[in-house]
């Protein structure tokens, strides 16, 4: 399946619900109802999203590492992309990611597909394994994953030998 597909669909789903809704409560209702997720939507952006990426900016131009980028933050910034985009499905999945358990359960997921692909990435299996715990924070990155010198960034390329002159 081609990745645009989903791009694709969810207007179209979008649309679907709108009309079912309309059907339910009426147009204007709908119309109020989507137009109130959104102002919800840029509120949580402009206070969440804004404030992530400021204290993360901030961090990385004093030199150091973005440490109180919190991936709780991150999700609910995800939530108010989510509300911002007109329609009731989008809506859905952004209350979804309001409610704790719901967005801890995701994070949880996410840091384990994270550590999986990159234990793949560098041949051998993730070094993280999940535990009970992983629900009240994500877990730190293993030291194996960090530099502990200067990155080199080498290309290269293969070239055949030439043919002989012999003859």
């Amino acid at each position: 399946m081609a990745p645009f597909v989903p791009f694709l669909i969810l207007p179209v789903v979008e649309l679907v619900a709108f009309i079912l809704v309309w059907m339910l409560i009426g147009f204007l209702n709908a119309l109020g109802l989507v137009l109130l997720g959104s102002l919800a939507g840029g509120l949580l952006l402009r206070h969440y999203g804004l404030a992530s990426l400021r204290r993360a900016k901030s961090q990385l131009d004093s030199g150091g590492q973005p440490e109180g980028l919190r991936l709780d933050e991150l999700w609910l910034a995800a939530a108010g992309v989510l509300l911002l985009i007109p329609g009731f499905v989008t809506d859905l999945v952004a209350a979804a990611l309001l409610i704790p358990p719901v967005r801890r359960a995701i994070i949880y997921l996410a840091v384990i597909a994270f550590r999986g692909l990159q234990g793949r990435r560098r041949g051998r299996p993730s070094s993280w394994t999940p535990s009970e715990s992983a629900f009240s924070s994500p877990p730190p990155p293993p030291s194996s994953v960090m530099p502990q010198g200067p990155i080199i960034d080498v290309e290269f390329e293969d070239i055949p030998p030439k043919p002989s002159s012999r003859r």
